[in-house]
C-alpha cells in the first residue's frame, strides 16, 4: 500500500473553497460522462459535509459514471479505508445500481 502525505491546510481550504464555488450544468454533466471513460462517484453515507443525496444526484446526471455510497463512513473517517479508493477506481469494480445509497 502506498503511503501519502496528509493534505495541507492550504489544499483542503482550496478544495473547500472548490466545492462552494463551483457549479456545472446538467447538460454539461451528461456531456462529461458521455465523454470521459470512467467516472467514478464516491459518496459518504454519513458525511455532514457533502451529504450522499449530492452523488445520487451527480449519477442522475451523469448515466454512465459509477456510483458508489460507502456505509459507515463520512468526511472524517475516510482515512482508514483511503486504501479502498484506489481498488473502487480500477477496473472490475461493481458500481451498485440504482444510484442509491444502501445505509440510507
Amino acid at each position: 500500500m502506498a503511503i501519502t502525505k496528509p493534505q495541507t491546510l492550504m489544499g483542503a481550504l482550496g478544495q473547500m473553497a472548490a466545492t462552494l464555488t463551483h457549479s456545472v450544468t446538467p447538460d454539461r454533466l451528461a456531456k462529461i460522462s458521455a465523454s470521459v471513460p470512467k467516472v467514478l462517484i464516491l459518496s459518504a453515507a454519513e458525511d455532514t459535509l457533502i451529504p450522499h443525496t449530492e452523488g445520487e444526484n451527480l449519477k442522475r446526471h451523469m448515466p454512465e459514471a459509477e456510483y458508489q455510497c460507502w456505509e459507515k463512513t463520512g468526511a472524517w473517517c475516510m482515512r482508514p479505508i483511503q486504501g479502498a479508493v484506489q481498488p473502487a477506481a480500477g477496473k472490475g469494480v461493481r458500481a451498485r445500481k440504482g444510484g442509491s445509497c444502501p445505509a440510507c
